[in-house]
């Protein structure tokens, strides 16, 4: 497996895409190089390393991008040319929010 794509998350920088030559995305979890605040008090940390696999594609991913609009939002691109756009699961979405609500 090759990564052929970094891309953090502008709006939530402990979150990541990587892309690969086998046939995968994968989202994620950097929370110990987050510039962030962690409120333990709010809830736990989410667990560090990869939060999902997706094997939507059918060739080589080159390409991944975050929405500008959105935090949750991101697109993969393959080398047949086909594009996917995924969402960030709730769990996921809602353990980032929660664990930083009182923070700073």
């Amino acid at each position: 497996m090759g990564i052929t794509r970094l891309a953090f998350n502008p709006f939530h920088d402990q979150l990541a895409l990587t892309c690969s030559t086998d046939t995968t995305v994968k989202l994620w979890n950097l929370a110990d190089v987050s510039s962030a605040a962690h409120n333990p008090a709010m809830a736990p940390r989410p667990p560090e390393g990869p939060i999902v696999c997706l094997s939507d594609h059918e060739d080589s991913v080159y390409g991944a991008a975050w929405s500008s609009c959105s935090p949750w939002v991101f697109a993969s691109l393959s080398y047949n040319g086909k594009v996917l756009a995924h969402l960030v699961s709730d769990e996921v979405k809602y353990s980032i929010l929660l664990s930083r609500k009182g923070s700073a």
